[in-house]
């Protein structure tokens, strides 16, 4: 359809036309979808590899984090009540001693 023939059926119809083509900025490199409404453009870097090695590797918090994960009592061993050492020897010897006993038996047991 010819742009004069177009304007009249849309101006009869009531439809407002593009004044140009929105994506006509997009032909040209580092150009994105946003760049008509922001006052500067963006332009992504290309990826290096030293920078992508750089992300991999934690930084000391992450890497605080991660090993209190993996072992919880260490957060709180550094506030540990030392008077309590001996109680909890005895105790845990208490609770591991059936522990083996039943684990002896067990190993004993024929499936056949």
């Amino acid at each position: 359809m010819a742009p004069r023939a177009r304007h009249a059926v849309a101006k009869a119809l009531g439809i407002k036309l593009q004044e140009r083509d929105p994506f006509q900025e997009l032909d040209r490199p580092g150009a994105s979808m946003m760049s008509d409404h922001t006052d500067h453009s963006f332009v992504e870097e290309p990826p290096e590899v030293l920078d992508y090695l750089n992300n991999l590797i934690p930084s000391g918090n992450q890497l605080y984090n991660y090993v209190v994960s993996l072992f919880p009592f260490l957060a709180w061993i550094g506030h540990y009540n030392l008077q309590w050492l001996v109680g909890d020897l005895v105790a845990g010897k208490k609770w591991l001693s059936p522990c083996l006993i039943q684990r002896s038996h067990f190993a004993h047991i024929s499936y056949a």
